[in-house]
């Protein structure tokens, strides 16, 4: 009958997707990606415009996004290994100080034992350092095709939080789909220590 068939066709579509889309467990799997964060900030030290805004690596965990580490590049806004192998180390080692340094009113906790991390097969990530690094601490990498964030679309939702929650509401925020034009009219307020510090903020509390 229509009723069988039906039923046969959920229940193959159900099989299919369960498959397809496997739960992995809680702390299983972590999520990284680099997040250009639209903002003209200061240095810290001279007060001069920095020449690039901020990238950011994140680490976020597969299941819950909640955010497991994070490396930041302030002076060249470069998605190096370097940071990648830094946000590896945040992510997965003991963060001491985070509440004396940032001033957070939370510590920021190790989440737990990871299996496999997910990355995008650009060359900061698909490194043979942070192979190395992975390989010692038994972590399993997959990486995903460039240029489609469809194959990350977890941490993709969670930098358009951050972007949308956190970047624009600060002062030397720009629209970055507008006119690039438009961005030379920004005026730089902040230093990049004193955005570290509210990020943190943001991330932690």
């Amino acid at each position: 009958t229509e009723a069988q068939v039906g039923a046969a066709a959920v229940k193959e579509f159900d099989r299919c997707v369960k498959s397809e889309t496997p739960f992995f467990g809680f702390m299983a799997r972590a999520l990284f990606d680099g997040f250009a964060e639209p903002i003209k900030l200061l240095s810290s030290y001279d007060f001069s415009p920095l020449k690039h805004s901020p990238l950011h690596i994140f680490a976020v965990e597969g299941e819950t996004t909640a955010f497991m580490g994070l490396s930041s590049n302030y002076q060249t806004g470069s998605e190096s290994s370097e940071f990648v192998i830094e946000c590896i180390k945040n992510a997965f080692f003991t963060k001491k100080g985070i509440e004396e340094i940032y001033g957070t009113q939370n510590p920021w906790p190790i989440r737990g034992r990871v299996f496999e991390s997910v990355m995008d097969a650009g060359p900061g990530f698909n490194n043979g350092n942070v192979d190395r690094l992975l390989d010692i601490m038994f972590i399993g990498q997959m990486l995903t095709r460039t240029r489609t964030p469809e194959d990350k679309a977890l941490i993709e939702a969670v930098n358009g939080i951050v972007k949308r929650q956190f970047t624009l509401k600060l002062p030397g925020s720009y629209n970055d789909k507008a006119d690039k034009s438009l961005h030379e009219a920004i005026t730089p307020v902040l230093t990049e220590l004193e955005h570290s510090i509210l990020l943190h903020r943001y991330i932690i509390d």
